[in-house]
């Protein structure tokens, strides 16, 4: 994939007591953070009891930067990724405790009409199956013109232009070509390069993506990190990124938080994470990685080609 930038200096030698995963969270400036959510707490009611699927996490966001909900499936991390912007289904899921507040705004007491104005604009979702996002019915061209035209006052001519514009940005080859293909038409990464530029047509200050590249084979895997990477760097978007991959957090992250069965077990700098784990569960999921030295770096050159 194409450069990224460097992880965060590591913490100075020595080996600090480990911080309270679900305290204050980490700030890398005085700052206040784009999104910051609180001891959050998302539950799901069913016949057979009350799951409580994310229990008291906490993290933030700064601008501009990647920061990486990292877990096994079943550790909470979609969950809460969608709980950002109750994207849960009420009922069975509830959002029981906490708080979210994305630049100053708490998004949990917003109306639904009010949510609507922050969610796929100033928020975007990237999902890892592409397929979801997009309608089989309509046409590339017609889906993304609808999607700028809802976040601006663009004439129809005016959002096309924009629409091959996005298409041009995510990497899409002949972008005023595929206007007119049917998501059916597309393969699985150009579906996925497709969303993107759906995420992006409100011009969103953070984008949420939940493990947007499982779905695809290696080489464009990577490809897609490097896209995201690149919006990150070029526009200041911020990225919070969902995964089960912590070989994709070593190439994109600024910092991680790393959770399990719903609680946020640790959080750091993603050097800090990587060269000195404090806890048992980042470790096994650090000795997982392919190519882990124990040194805070990967060798993934292999998978690259």
């Amino acid at each position: 994939m194409g450069d990224t930038d460097e992880p965060g200096a590591g913490t100075p030698d020595g080996s600090p007591a480990p911080e309270d995963a679900n305290g204050p969270p980490d700030s890398e400036n005085a700052s206040e953070p784009l999104l910051s959510v609180e001891n959050l707490q998302t539950r799901f009611h069913t016949d057979a009891g009350t799951t409580r699927a994310v229990d008291g996490v906490s993290f933030e966001v700064a601008r501009g930067e990647t920061v990486c909900l990292v877990g096994e499936s079943g550790s909470g991390k979609t969950v809460a990724s969608e709980s950002i912007t109750r994207l849960i289904r009420e009922p069975p899921g509830e959002i029981a405790g906490g708080t979210v507040r994305f630049d100053g705004i708490d998004l949990l007491s917003l109306s639904t009409s009010e949510l609507r104005e922050v969610r796929g604009g100033r928020i975007a979702h990237v999902f890892q199956h592409p397929q979801g996002s997009l309608n089989p019915v309509y046409t590339v061209g017609w889906q993304l013109i609808e999607a700028v035209r809802l976040h601006s006052d663009l004439t129809k001519a005016e959002a096309r232009a924009r629409a091959v514009d996005l298409l041009d940005r995510v990497g899409m080859p002949n972008p005023a070509g595929r206007l007119d293909d049917h998501p059916h038409e597309l393969s699985g990464g150009q579906q996925q390069r497709v969303a993107i530029a759906m995420a992006l047509a409100g011009d969103p200050d953070l984008i949420i993506a939940d493990e947007p590249t499982t779905a695809l084979d290696v080489t464009i895997q990577s490809q897609v990190l490097g896209l995201l990477d690149g919006i990150r760097s070029e526009l200041g978007v911020a990225v919070l990124l969902v995964t089960h991959d912590l070989g994709v957090v070593a190439e994109v992250a600024d910092r991680v938080v790393v959770l399990r069965d719903g609680d946020a077990v640790e959080r750091g700098d993603v050097s800090k994470i990587f060269e000195r784990p404090s806890h048992p569960y980042t470790r096994r999921l650090l000795d997982s990685v392919p190519g882990w030295d124990r040194t805070g770096t990967t060798d993934r050159e292999g998978e690259d080609g």
